[in-house]
């Protein structure tokens, strides 16, 4: 690995499909940001697809949190600087930090990811003795663990989605974004003009197919408000988020 490298600075310019009906960053632009540098930076650390593909082997995004200073809006720049935090058990860490064309804080973020046999999907440790991943292990975009999120009693609503050809991935798996706009699309017009998110927190459990059915249930508690999408064709909970307003 390439010492240099250990932390990656991207720019992004802010595009009208990345921003919502009042012309602000919309969460799932944001974090496809993040996930366009994490896998730009895993190639150059050869630690990316096309070095863990012919190995068998693929990155999966397990949990994510992310604090939001400040909303972007269109037209607009960002910078986005991201780093490996080492590992925890089998989950390794990568942090980031995003802020505008003027210095100003936009959003810190922290997340643990696997790698995973492709054909079994068992979690398989891979290079956890490179001293590079531990290098930046103090340096914090969020100094917190990622929960495991629970939720308890009856669901405030119920949403209901097929999974179609739009939503999927390369893999026809419900891609990372589509979670999170599921979650988005239970609001009302006037509740978004009307609020503004502060932290959301992801855990995604397991994967979801091309032509699920799926039912997103919406708790909540003063200002948390908790997701749980359910496989209404396995019965399964395949991802849970909470937002912080």
């Amino acid at each position: 690995m390439d010492s240099t490298l250990q932390i990656l600075e991207k720019q992004f310019t802010i595009n009208p499909k990345d921003v919502d009906f009042r012309c602000t960053l919309k969460v799932s632009s944001l974090i496809n940001y993040y996930i366009e540098a994490a896998w730009n930076h895993a190639e150059a650390l050869n630690l990316g697809f096309s070095h863990l593909t012919p190995l068998g082997l693929a990155w999966v995004l397990t949990r994510l949190k992310f604090i939001i200073h400040s909303v972007p809006t269109w037209p607009g720049e960002l910078v986005l600087e991201t780093w490996p935090k080492g590992m925890d058990r089998i989950q390794y860490i990568r942090d980031a930090d995003i802020k505008d064309g003027n210095n100003k804080a936009v959003a810190s973020i922290t997340s643990t990811w696997m790698i995973i046999d492709a054909k079994s999907k068992r979690p398989k440790v891979h290079l956890k003795d490179e001293e590079l991943l531990y290098r930046l292990k103090d340096k914090h975009a969020v100094n917190e663990t990622i929960p495991a999120l629970s939720f308890s009693g009856e669901p405030e609503s119920v949403t209901t989605y097929t999974v179609r050809y739009s939503d999927v991935d390369m893999n026809h798996h419900l891609t990372t974004l589509r979670y999170l706009e599921f979650m988005f699309d239970t609001y009302s017009e006037a509740f978004i003009l009307k609020n503004q998110p502060k932290e959301i927190t992801v855990n995604f459990l397991r994967e979801v197919m091309f032509g699920s059915r799926l039912e997103m249930k919406r708790f909540i508690s003063d200002n948390y408000h908790g997701f749980e999408l359910l496989n209404a064709d396995t019965g399964t909970v395949s991802f849970r988020g909470e937002i912080v307003y």
